[in-house]
């Protein structure tokens, strides 16, 4: 098994990774119908309403940021992420008079700060080497009142399929999923995190299936960058990249969390 593209370092450290195979992994991950379903509980959960100020955290290729841009013409939309190729991918797909994008770290909240009703994430707090702190600044970009709407993965509750193989062999290739990530328990740590600061909290975990095309760069990619050497690994890997098992009884879970800061 030869090392492969590590995604996670791609999203991780901008410098190390190609933004063409981070943003055909963007686009791919938009059209599974389990994360359309999150995201329309997202915009659920975000309640837009005319005059407000959205800051789209890590917003990448900013797929979802323009649909909401062009859905809620009179909401002010600020898609922010550290990779400035893909945020130039972004402006160069598209461009509307309320939708601005800005090269920004999320842990810095700098000219951001105070200047949002409603702050987005989806799947870049796993990323984080300190949760709490990433949060606080997230809390920081918020207008008193302000809400966070928030889709974490959780590593620790991924369903991979079993095949032929031990089950406790796949119980190690999830370790070796969640040792991948700073934060791989981000969905479930982070309404507590959360409720800890003294914001009103609710969340909800939800479960998406993959294709191929996923399951190869978060699953397949992953193992053969941090488990080349595991022959047994390797053989499950291969098994299950040609089986069509994937698409049946692999899925990834998250918790969308939605949290509003009190006004003073």
């Amino acid at each position: 098994m030869t090392a492969g593209f590590d995604l996670h370092t791609g999203f991780r450290a901008p410098e190390r990774g190609s933004a063409d195979t981070l943003a055909q992994f963007l686009h791919t991950v938009d059209r599974l119908p389990g994360i359309q379903r999150i995201h329309r509980a997202m915009r659920e959960a975000m309640d837009l309403r005319d005059g407000e100020v959205l800051v789209d955290s890590g917003c990448g290729l900013g797929i979802e940021t323009g649909r909401l841009a062009t859905d809620h013409p009179d909401v002010a939309v600020r898609g922010t992420d550290r990779n400035e190729k893909l945020l130039t991918q972004a402006q160069e797909r598209l461009s509307t008079r309320n939708l601005s994008w800005h090269v920004h770290d999320l842990t810095e909240p700098g000219e951001l700060a105070g200047s949002a009703d409603v702050v987005r994430t989806e799947r870049v707090l796993i990323y984080q080497d300190d949760l709490g702190a990433a949060a606080e600044k997230l809390l920081r970009l918020l207008r008193p009142g302000g809400r966070l709407v928030s889709f974490e993965l959780d590593y620790g509750a991924m369903l991979l399929p079993t095949g032929p193989f031990r089950p406790s062999l796949v119980d190690e290739i999830v370790e070796i999923m969640r040792d991948s990530l700073p934060q791989a328990w981000a969905g479930r740590r982070l309404p507590a995190l959360l409720a800890e600061r003294g914001l009103a909290v609710t969340s909800e975990p939800f479960s998406f299936g993959v294709n191929q095309q996923v399951w190869q760069r978060i699953v397949g990619d992953t193992l053969r960058t941090h488990a080349a050497d595991r022959p047994e690994i390797t053989e499950w890997l291969h098994h299950h990249e040609t089986s069509g098992e994937v698409e049946l009884s692999a899925a990834f879970t998250g918790v969308l969390t939605s949290a509003r800061l009190e006004t003073r």
